[in-house]
């Protein structure tokens, strides 16, 4: 019988990873920790919790996520989030298949989201999922900066179900620090592109993903949460693309300092 690594890769979860973790426990022949040097209290509830622990500083979530691969002691991996969560009924669906051998290689499972206390089936999260469970030695994490994918391209693929639970934001506040966040990687992973067009970018795309969130994708039939998760996708769009122009202008600034030209600024 094949083992599984449970893998998480870990910023600051003190109060959300120990629920994860133990919900991959009825499968799990470890469960292994990469944590980017957390200020809480991370590291230790999930050594608390029997977790092995290792620390990486973050650069990107690619090279992150397969250090942890190469760092997983046993080759079939369980990667999920810390804001995810495994329901019992499908824990001992993949403690059934782990028994009786893995027919494939990557298992694509879907995900139920919840967004402020409710099922969040709008704003492009209806039919959401991901191969959570796969064979590292038949897949790899690819892609750009911000948006990761794993490349299966050399694995036997099937489905699994029923569904992962995921929460991405236990409050507003949360939602906005993680927009500041995925922002900044968003802008640092696009700056030395060119853009000619970047403020019309600022200026409309904000207004497309909220007429598409809110309208196109029902996010009007859930109310005053479909409204605010609308608001705040919009503003998601709005904060990466500015931020975007930022370092194309501290860029421009710099090179300017560097040829010894003024640099010139508008009156505050």
């Amino acid at each position: 019988m094949e083992r599984i690594s449970s893998v998480i890769i870990t910023l600051n979860e003190e109060s959300t990873i120990a629920d994860c973790v133990r919900s991959l426990r009825p499968f799990s022949d470890e469960i292994l920790v990469v944590d980017s040097f957390s200020t809480d209290r991370t590291a230790a509830v999930c050594r608390g919790l029997g977790c092995r622990v290792v620390t990486r500083k973050f650069d990107d979530f690619i090279r992150q996520k397969n250090f942890a691969l190469s760092r997983a002691q046993y080759d079939r991996i369980f990667f999920i989030d810390a804001d995810e969560r495994v329901p019992p009924e499908l824990a001992d669906r993949v403690k059934k298949i782990k028994q009786a051998g893995f027919p494939a290689d990557a298992y694509w499972i879907p995900r139920r989201n919840l967004y402020l206390g409710g099922r969040a089936w709008y704003g492009g999260w209806g039919s959401d999922g991901k191969f959570f469970l796969f064979d590292r030695r038949k897949c790899r994490y690819r892609g750009g900066g911000v948006h990761e994918f794993l490349d299966t391209e050399k694995a036997k693929i099937a489905r699994l179900g029923p569904f992962v639970l995921h929460r991405p934001y236990a409050n507003l506040g949360h939602h906005l620090r993680k927009i500041d966040s995925y922002s900044s990687l968003f802008a640092k992973a696009r700056a030395g592109r060119p853009r000619p067009l970047l403020f019309l970018e600022v200026l409309f795309r904000p207004a497309f993903k909220f007429i598409k969130c809110y309208f196109l994708q029902a996010a009007f039939l859930a109310g005053t949460r479909g409204f605010i998760f609308s608001v705040l996708a919009a503003f998601s769009v709005f904060m990466k693309y500015s931020k975007l122009m930022e370092y194309k202008f501290s860029s421009t600034d710099h090179r300017k300092r560097k040829a010894g030209r003024p640099v010139r600024r508008g009156r505050g």
